[in-house]
């Protein structure tokens, strides 16, 4: 019995000690991006197939739209 006594006493200790640490923890900052940061516009190659040339002009008018601006070319 005193073995289980000990095994539960060691177990509510590092509970309560988890929940103290946890509630001195800084607040978690978050920082929302849309995306436009991190892409921009696509410039096709000479040697791009027609389809590939599409899709470089569909995403650069998509990016253009969400992020309603220009990149100088």
């Amino acid at each position: 019995m005193q073995t289980r006594q000990k095994t539960l006493l060691k177990l509510t200790v590092l509970c309560l000690a988890s929940l103290l640490m946890s509630s001195c923890s800084q607040k978690v900052i978050s920082v929302k991006t849309s995306g436009c940061s991190a892409f921009g516009l696509i410039y096709p190659s000479r040697k791009d197939t027609e389809e590939t040339k599409r899709q470089v002009l569909n995403h650069n008018l998509t990016y253009e739209k969400i992020c309603q601006k220009k990149e100088p070319k």
